[in-house]
């Protein structure tokens, strides 16, 4: 249901690339938006990482979940359709239990990375 859900979608599909996601753990410490349509693929800014083993590029995050709270930090973009149609895509692996279904549908988030 997603295994072709790469970063290309998420930049031409209708309905996400009207979003935006947060760029996380800069080590400037801010934590702007980008649009998905955007050229986020080669836009680096440091992570801040000490570690030399550690991801030295801040990733990106769309946290759709937090769609669903009105206290969350999320940008305007973020719509509940967003959120419906990544539930209705969400398919657990056989070797989970369904029971966890639930708990996948109500957290739905994404990390992204540039190359």
């Amino acid at each position: 249901p997603m295994a072709n859900w790469t970063c290309d979608f998420f930049r031409s599909d209708a309905l996400f690339s009207q979003a935006e996601m947060a760029q996380q753990y800069r080590a400037d410490g801010a934590s702007p938006f980008i649009d998905f349509k955007s050229d986020w693929l080669r836009a680096k800014a440091a992570s801040g990482a000490k570690d030399d083993e550690a991801p030295q590029v801040a990733p990106y995050y769309w946290g759709i979940k937090d769609v669903q709270f009105e206290d969350a930090h999320r940008s305007r973009t973020w719509k509940q359709a967003m959120l419906r149609k990544v539930q209705e895509h969400i398919r657990l692996p056989r070797f989970m239990d369904g029971a966890n279904l639930g708990s996948f549908r109500e957290t739905p988030e994404f990390w992204f990375a540039g190359v």
